[in-house]
């Protein structure tokens, strides 16, 4: 096969796009193949070499669109990305529905708003934060693997902190800090590497990357300005406060998986019905 100086620098470039892939090689290869597959047959016509390398890459498309396209197509023979991809939409749309009912149970909470609050009621709320934790983390992992195309140090980082965020929230649920912080940087990291993606840009990025995360900061601030505070803040505007913000951080968070569930179901091809993974 002749060596192609464009072709290469083309080939440099996608490399940047698919970094961290398992199949980051096949890709390449299988790339490489069909450019200089599409070079000889424009050479056979009648071009020099530059100009059929130029025709062919034009044809292909920009190298940073290209690599956003490869970086959607699932790993070959991966049954993580399988198990991942056939699952995620339903952990995000079951994660953002206890994210709503976490929002409607707070106020209740509240015993200067709602006296007589049941241990029952307590012991419900912290199993619904964890099991929402536990799904919001699973959807978190599935975006991590389908970017990835592999369980890499990234996902695994994002693992660990949403392990840490649903214990924080079985024994420390009072500890906004603990188990809000580690769910914030989980998926701050998840949607950072996502946002260039056609799995993370727009609506997720927006509400989970910018919106969420703002607000979370300023809840969690103002819970910790509020109780070091003496004097200033009656135990029942204390409780009215809370129960106004916390809905809205679980609220904005449930959107978030929504979109990110709706993405993903979308975004995501299976390997049962996809077809060659690059078409010249």
């Amino acid at each position: 096969m002749a060596e192609y100086t464009l072709i290469r620098d083309y080939l440099l470039a996608i490399d940047l796009g698919v970094q961290g892939r398992a199949d980051a090689a096949d890709l390449r290869d299988e790339l490489s193949d069909h450019l200089h597959s599409a070079v000889d047959r424009l050479c056979a016509g009648g071009l020099d070499s530059v100009e059929a390398q130029r025709t062919a890459l034009r044809n292909f498309g920009e190298p940073a669109l290209v690599a956003q396209l490869l970086a959607a197509v699932p790993p070959k023979g991966s049954p993580m990305y399988t198990f991942f991809n056939r699952g995620a939409s339903y952990f995000a749309f079951a994660a953002a529905a206890l994210w709503v009912l976490a929002a409607a149970g707070f106020p209740f909470l509240q015993e200067a708003l709602f006296p007589g609050v049941t241990e029952t009621a307590y012991v419900t709320m912290v199993v619904m934060l964890a099991f929402a934790g536990l799904l919001a983390g699973l959807t978190l992992l599935a975006v991590n693997v389908r970017l990835a195309g592999s369980f890499d140090s990234v996902t695994t980082i994002v693992a660990a902190l949403m392990v840490l965020a649903v214990a924080s929230t079985v024994l420390a649920p009072w500890f906004l800090p603990a188990w809000l912080g580690l769910i914030l940087a989980a998926t701050s990291i998840t949607l950072n590497r996502a946002k260039p993606t056609p799995l993370g840009n727009g609506s997720p990025s927006i509400l989970l990357g910018t919106v969420w995360p703002i607000l979370t900061i300023v809840v969690v601030v103002a819970a910790f300005v509020i109780s070091t505070v003496s004097g200033v803040f009656t135990p029942e505007l204390q409780d009215l406060i809370q129960a106004i913000a916390l809905p809205a951080v679980c609220l904005v968070y449930a959107a978030g998986m929504v979109t990110l569930g709706l993405r993903l179901r979308t975004v995501s091809v299976s390997q049962s019905d996809r077809g060659p993974l690059i078409q010249a």
